[in-house]
């Protein structure tokens, strides 16, 4: 079955696929840094994005926890469904409840499965997606909307990221130390890639990911070619 073969590949490759989080992750830091110093620069703190940002928390503070706890529980959940879908499981069901929630699927299990909601910005990406389809005299409402986005995504990520959380325990602790930075900052890398420059601007991303000084890949690279020839 599809899903067994995905399964056994992910565990096959997990810790490799840890090393490399690691050894990525000061390259993939200063990609992000130097994607988001020009949009920082250009944005003003009187722009809709910065409006929208700082909304959710203002309504995070007047209304009740209670409903962002549900809307993140399923959020949670259908990340689960998402990379559970994609991995060639067949979801049948996805549960809310007031304390928590649960997906229900048939096929096996993978660390993938159990990590996606703590790095994938799937109301971001969606949103940022969806914009890009607005009249452009709703450029305001949509970048509001991203600043909104984000801050939520950014305080779920806070808030459900947990050494006791089941899903981190299943996956490995060690292991969800050594990727999950990687996996949330590359993550965001191409998030900010995509909204500045669509899909185009994820491949300019990929490239000076992989053209990096930081990157020990290309630093090893180079070692050979001056070693070997």
């Amino acid at each position: 079955m599809l899903h067994a073969r995905i399964a056994y590949v992910l565990d096959e490759i997990k810790w490799p696929f840890a090393i490399c989080c690691v050894l990525l992750l000061p390259a993939t830091c200063m990609q992000l840094f130097l994607q988001l110093k020009p949009l920082f620069h250009s944005l003003s703190y009187r722009s809709p994005f910065f409006h929208g940002f700082y909304c959710f928390f203002i309504l995070l503070a007047v209304f009740s926890h209670f409903i962002f706890n549900l809307f993140m529980t399923f959020e949670h959940e259908f990340n689960h469904g998402v990379f559970a879908a994609l991995t060639g499981n067949k979801v049948t069901a996805l549960k809310v409840f007031e304390n928590g929630g649960k997906l229900e699927y048939q096929g096996t299990a993978n660390w993938l499965i159990s990590l996606a909601p703590y790095f994938f910005p799937t109301v971001a990406l969606s949103v940022g997606i969806f914009t890009e389809f607005w009249d452009p005299k709703w450029r305001w409402l949509a970048e509001f909307c991203l600043g909104a986005s984000i801050a939520y995504q950014l305080f779920s990520t806070l808030v459900e990221t947990e050494l006791s959380q089941p899903d981190l325990i299943e996956s490995g602790i060690p292991f969800s130390i050594m990727t999950l930075p990687f996996l949330n900052v590359f993550s965001y890398s191409i998030l900010t890639a995509y909204l500045t420059g669509g899909f185009h601007g994820i491949m300019k991303t990929l490239q000076a990911l992989f053209a990096s000084p930081l990157n020990p890949s290309l630093t090893a690279l180079k070692w050979l070619i001056k070693h070997l020839f």
